[in-house]
């Protein structure tokens, strides 16, 4: 398979086995590195900003260890996808805080969003994981992630 154009027209839709596999494959193409070229974003903070104009693949580099715990909900819909491709000593936390901090959306994974106990991180120290993310309401979820 190749590339599929990300579907952004969510509105009320669930999250089909079509999607999930077009998902999948689109991060399978991006970590092979295959024509697509990422935006470049200096992660800085635990609260990461993501532009919303030019695409929705990020390569995140840091120039130390940072600790992702929230990800900026503005001027991205719901049902909006993300793929972060981790270099450096980036390192993405979910279910590490459930609090919104002003437009600062908390992370959770697909299998136990916000769940008690379930926390855990990716990335920090493995260059080369990708991590796919789906806007929701009052959250981000992490649908799947990929090690380099």
């Amino acid at each position: 398979m190749a590339w599929a154009t990300p579907k952004t027209d969510w509105g009320v839709d669930l999250v089909g086995s079509a999607d999930l596999n077009r998902i999948e494959e689109n991060t399978r193409v991006l970590h092979q590195g295959n024509g697509h070229t990422p935006i470049a974003v200096t992660v800085t903070t635990e609260n990461l900003i993501l532009p919303t104009t030019d695409g929705n693949f990020f390569t995140l580099s840091s120039t130390g260890n940072v600790t992702v715990n929230r990800i900026d909900g503005t001027d991205w819909t719901i049902g909006s996808i993300v793929y972060l491709y981790l270099n450096d000593s980036v390192q993405i936390y979910y279910n590490a805080d459930g609090t919104v901090s002003g437009t600062y959306l908390p992370i959770a994974r697909f299998a136990n969003p916000l769940g008690a106990g379930d926390t855990g991180n990716f990335g920090g120290g493995y260059p080369g994981c990708v991590a796919i993310l789906m806007k929701h309401i009052n959250y981000w979820i992490l649908l799947n992630s990929y090690f380099g």
